[in-house]
């Protein structure tokens, strides 16, 4: 077992091709979590993501959840979540879009289960239904008068703005995961190697993979109370063309009580 993660590990690059859109961000993630009694729990989580070469905010959201472990292998989860969106300035050959924000409402239900086939290896699977609902909201934006011939820049008319008016937007997802990972007694640190299927499940798109997320990292358990991870993590966004590439450095911090 051991020659089969260090193979998935050896194999994980193989996972990751450059799209011609590459991005840098940074993921920072805290929750906290309460163990209840009838195996249920709950956790509190927030989280900022960056992108840009980490210049903007990408991302904000908290989130609630609750698990239920009906079976020593079986974990069922449901949350719902908040997400603060922060759409950076578009420019188009009619439109100038400055930024702003917008709110979108996310639930999602999942099943993880797992086992160790060595006292030292455990595999994991989650699948997860993700419904995201952005409501109706307005931009301002401004129109294109024409182009200056000595700098060849547009010139948009700041006096005179126009409202546009964004439809509400439905999202479902189906996202499938596989982790493996390193969990021993009595050592803290977990190395772990994972990949994610985002299926986009809309009417008519009849399970398109939207994005495909790999990440490699170690979780380190500080104590009984206290772990901290980081990670690497690629996802390749396969809804537009050429394909774009994000690379992301992950650090969480998780408290459970």
């Amino acid at each position: 077992m051991k020659r089969i993660f260090l193979l998935l590990l050896a194999l994980w690059p193989c996972l990751v091709w450059a799209g011609d859109g590459d991005d840098f961000g940074v993921w920072l993630e805290a929750g906290a979590e309460k163990h209840l009694p009838y195996n249920l729990s709950a956790e509190l989580s927030t989280a900022l993501h960056t992108q840009h070469n980490s210049t903007d905010a990408e991302r904000y959201d908290v989130g609630l959840s609750l698990g239920y472990k009906p079976l020593k292998y079986l974990k069922l989860g449901l949350g719902y979540a908040m997400l603060l969106d922060f759409i950076t300035e578009k420019r188009t050959a009619k439109w100038l879009t400055p930024k702003y924000q917008h709110v979108r409402n996310r639930l999602w239900v999942e099943a993880t289960s797992g086992y160790k086939p060595t006292k030292w290896l455990r595999i994991s699977g989650r699948l997860r239904y993700l419904y995201n609902r952005q409501g109706q909201h307005s931009v301002t934006r401004y129109e294109c008068m024409g182009t200056d011939a000595q700098t060849k820049k547009q010139i948009y008319d700041m006096e005179n703005p126009e409202t546009k008016t964004v439809a509400p937007n439905n999202n479902h997802q189906l996202r499938s995961r596989i982790k493996v990972e390193m969990d021993r007694k009595r050592i803290p640190w977990k190395p772990f190697i994972s990949v994610e299927f985002h299926n986009n499940l809309g009417r008519g798109h009849q399970m398109h993979l939207d994005r495909i997320r790999s990440s490699v990292g170690t979780a380190f358990r500080i104590d009984k109370h206290n772990d901290v991870s980081l990670a690497y993590i690629h996802t390749l966004s396969r809804t537009a063309h050429p394909y774009q590439s994000m690379h992301i450095l992950s650090a969480e911090y998780h408290f459970s009580f």
